[in-house]
């Protein structure tokens, strides 16, 4: 149950991340939109090997 749940919060925060480096990306801000996309690509890493 909790490894379910902690497999949906992290779904959860890298969809929220991509949100994110979306909207900084559209007003300009390319350096926090890329740390939010390398951000989201360390937790699907991590999602994916260890979760």
């Amino acid at each position: 149950m909790i490894d379910t749940t902690l497999r949906a919060g992290t779904a959860a925060v890298v969809i929220a991340l991509f949100g994110i480096a979306l909207v900084l990306m559209a007003r300009g801000q390319l350096q926090f939109a890329g740390l939010s996309f390398l951000g989201a690509s360390v937790l699907i890493y991590l999602h994916e090997s260890r979760l």
